[in-house]
This record gives C-alpha cells, structure tokens and sequence, in this order.
C-alpha cells in the first residue's frame, strides 16, 4: 500500500478536491482506502503553545526537576533558597 498526505481544499457542495498528482494515480489506481482528517483549530493551538514551550527548555532546567523530584521522594515539600534545599515537613 502506497500512502500520499497532502492538504485539500472542498467545494462549495463539499466536494473534496484532489491535487492533479494524485487524480492521476486515482485513475490508474482505482481503488483507494481514504482516512478525512479535520484540524481541530484548539488543538493547534495547544500544540503551538507546547512546542513554543519546549522550544525554550534546556537540559540545564532539568536541575529544577530533579531537585523537586528528589525531595517529594523523601515526603517533604521542595523549597529552594539561595541554590540550597530545604525540606519543609507539615507536621
């Protein structure tokens, strides 16, 4: 099986308007399995945010995880002053 992704456009009766690249393999082809993604327009959004996100995270920061993991490990709650660690207990 042969997969083509390509972005499309309708008409106004909701026509779908194939590329001529791939009407010319239809013709040939003449059987074709077809899957109709829709952009769900917030979930581009979410995406957009994210890797604007991750665009801007070095591995430099994943000190700041490690010492939040660490210290939820051991049943305290991460505090950090002055680049020392302090465990904070709610006794």
């Amino acid at each position: 099986m042969q997969a083509y992704e390509f972005n499309l456009q309708t008409s106004e009766k909701g026509e779908l308007l194939f590329p001529s690249e791939i009407q010319r393999i239809l013709k040939e082809q003449r059987k074709a399995r077809v899957i109709v993604l829709f952009e769900d327009e917030e979930a581009a959004w979410e995406r957009l945010t994210m890797d604007t996100f991750w665009a801007g995270y070095s591995e430099k920061d994943a000190i700041y995880d490690n010492l939040w993991n660490s210290e939820l490990a051991t049943g305290g709650t991460p505090c950090a002053v002055l680049g020392k660690s302090w465990k904070i207990s709610h006794d």
